[in-house]
C-alpha cells in the first residue's frame, strides 16, 4: 500500500451510525451558553443520524477565546472509553499548518525570507534534475509548488504499524532527495515542471520544511515547536509521537466494514512534519484560533500579525484541485456558503480531521473523528462546520 496518500485530503474532505452514548463538554462562552448547547445538541441530532462514526470532537473559538469544545461517542468502543475534550486524536495533514507556522516564525525572527532558496540552509544539494538551474524556495515548499513529488513515496511503504518509526527525519529527506540515496529516483522524486509553476501536493516537501526548521534553529523539530508554539499556547495535550500519548488520552482509529467497526493500529511515519501530530480538540483549537486571530490566542502571541496575514493570502495556482479556490501557506481555501475560508483537512486509516481559520470573522472551527474518511463523512463534516459558523454568527459569539 502507498505510504503518503493518506494525507492528500486537504479541504476536499472525503463516513459515519453515530451514537451519542458518551458526551463530554466544556463551554466557555457568553450568557447564552445554555441556548448554544441546545443548538449544538440539535445540530448533531440532525447531522449524525444514521451515520457510522465511533467518536468525534468539535471546537469553536472566536476573537482568540475558546467558546465551545465537546466530545461525542467513544475513543475506544471495546472499553467504552468516552471521547473527552482531552482525548488526543491523530491530526494527519492538519499537522502541516503547525509546520508552516514554525517556518513563519523564522520569517518573524528575520532568519529567512519566503522567497529565499532553501539550499543554503541544507547540508546536501537539493536539485530538481529536470531543471538543475532552478532553485527551490520556502514559499514553494509551503504552497506545494516546489516540484518535489510524492510519486516515489507511493511505491514504498515506510509505515510502522502499532508504533513510531525508527527512521529519522534527516534520514528520510536525504535518502529521498539526494542523488544516490536509498529512495532517490530523479524521475519520481521530482516533477518535470520547474519549481514554482504547478501545484503538486507534497508530503515530502513538508518533511523537508521540518528538517529546515531543525537546521536553522539548531534544535530537533519536535523540541523547536514545543518551545515556540506548544508552550506559549499552553498545549498540554499535543505531541509528535505515538509513544508520548498518555494511555488515558488515546483514541483508537476505526474503519467500518461488513456492518461493524474494525480497530486500526496507529501508524508511525518518518515524515512527522507532514502528518504525525497528535492532539486534543481543545489544543488544536487554540492553535487554529491563533491563526484566525492575527497570530494570538487568549493573549498569547505565537506569530506576528503580518506573518499570520501572509499565511492566509490565497493564490490561484495552476494545477490546484477544483474543490479549492486558492492556496496559501499550508492553509488552502474552500467555499462554505459562498465564502472562501482558509482550512486544512487530514486523513489516515481510522482518522478524519478538519480545521478552519476565518481571519475575517476571527473564528476557528475544528472537527476530529476516529473513523476513516468516506464521501458521506465529507459531506457531514462540512455540514457540521457550516452550522458551527452559522451558530457563532447568529449568537454573536
Amino acid at each position: 500500500m502507498p505510504v503518503f496518500n493518506r494525507r492528500t485530503l486537504l479541504a476536499s474532505g472525503a463516513g459515519l451510525c453515530f451514537t451519542l452514548a458518551a458526551c463530554h463538554m466544556k463551554t466557555v462562552s457568553v450568557a447564552s451558553s445554555l441556548s448554544f448547547d441546545r443548538d449544538i445538541a440539535l445540530l448533531f441530532k440532525e447531522e449524525m443520524e444514521g451515520v457510522n462514526v465511533p467518536g468525534m470532537a468539535i471546537g469553536l473559538a472566536k476573537n482568540g477565546i475558546i467558546r465551545h469544545v465537546q466530545g461525542f461517542g467513544y475513543a475506544n468502543i471495546e472499553h467504552q472509553t468516552p471521547v473527552t475534550v482531552n482525548s488526543m486524536f491523530a491530526l494527519a495533514s492538519v499537522t502541516k499548518t503547525v509546520t508552516a507556522l514554525a517556518v513563519m516564525q523564522l520569517v518573524d525572527a528575520n532568519l529567512i525570507h519566503l522567497d529565499d532558496a532553501v539550499a543554503p540552509h541544507l547540508d546536501f544539494a537539493l536539485i530538481n534534475p529536470h531543471h538543475p538551474d532552478k532553485e527551490i524556495t520556502f514559499r514553494q515548499l509551503l504552497q506545494h509548488t516546489s516540484s518535489i513529488s510524492d510519486k516515489k513515496a507511493y511505491e514504498v511503504d515506510l509505515r510502522t504499524h502499532g508504533g513510531d518509526t525508527t527512521m529519522s527525519l534527516e534520514t528520510l529527506v536525504k535518502s529521498y532527495l539526494v542523488v544516490g540515496g536509498k529512495l532517490y529516483d530523479g524521475k519520481k522524486c521530482f516533477t518535470r515542471e520547474h519549481p514554482g509553476t504547478i501545484w503538486a501536493y507534497s508530503n515530502v516537501g513538508y518533511a523537508l520544511l521540518g528538517y529546515l526548521v531543525q537546521r536553522i534553529t539548531k534544535k530537533e523539530f519536535s523540541k523547536s515547536t514545543r518551545d515556540t508554539i506548544f508552550k506559549p499556547l499552553g498545549l498540554a495535550h499535543m505531541c509528535w509521537t505515538i509513544a508520548e500519548v498518555p494511555k488515558d488520552s488515546r483514541v483508537t482509529p476505526y474503519d467500518y466494514s461488513d456492518d461493524k467497526y474494525v480497530a486500526e493500529k496507529p501508524v508511525g511515519f518518518p515524515d512527522a512534519p507532514a502528518g504525525m501530530l497528535r492532539g486534543s480538540v481543545e489544543d488544536i483549537l487554540k492553535f487554529t484560533s491563533a491563526c484566525a486571530n492575527e497570530g494570538k490566542h487568549d493573549g498569547a502571541r505565537i506569530l506576528s500579525k503580518k506573518s499570520c496575514e501572509m499565511m492566509m493570502v490565497m493564490e490561484d495556482i495552476h494545477g490546484i484541485p477544483p474543490y479549492l479556490t486558492g492556496q496559501g501557506l499550508a492553509w488552502s481555501a474552500a467555499v462554505i456558503k459562498e465564502t472562501a475560508i482558509p482550512s486544512h483537512w487530514g486523513g489516515d486509516p481510522g482518522v478524519y480531521t478538519a480545521a478552519y481559520a476565518d481571519p475575517i470573522r476571527k473564528t476557528a472551527v475544528v472537527v476530529l473523528m476516529n473513523r476513516s474518511a468516506t464521501a458521506q463523512s465529507r459531506d457531514i463534516l462540512r455540514g457540521i462546520v457550516t452550522k458551527l459558523f452559522d451558530l457563532s454568527d447568529e449568537m454573536g459569539i
